[in-house]
């Protein structure tokens, strides 16, 4: 279970690096309006949680997080499936695939 939830996590960690690269590169695609707006509230949850501790600033930020998750896994999916350029990516476009496979093995 442990190793799934690196994996997990690790899939995770690439699909923003992949799904940031792809906002910059591709700004008009409808998922990267999604992502930008889930960045800019867990940008403003992090700052909240940062204050004083409050536990609806945390329940926030962790909403948060999870939205900007999805919003960037989508973006990047969308990238990779759309076969779009994404300068310098393709080290991590196979780690994606490799670690999705390490996932499906592991479920």
């Amino acid at each position: 279970m442990k190793e799934l939830n690196a994996a997990v996590e690790q899939r995770d960690v690439l699909f923003r690096k992949i799904g940031e690269a792809a906002l910059a590169a591709h700004p008009s695609l409808p998922e990267a309006a999604a992502a930008v707006q889930a960045r800019d509230v867990l940008l403003a949850a992090d700052k909240e949680a940062a204050g004083p501790p409050n536990v609806r600033a945390k329940a926030a930020q962790k909403a948060a997080d999870a939205k900007a998750r999805r919003a960037f896994g989508k973006l990047a999916q969308k990238a990779i499936e759309g076969g779009l350029p994404l300068a310098g990516q393709e080290p991590a476009v196979a780690e994606l695939r490799a670690v999705e496979g390490r996932i499906k093995e592991l479920s």
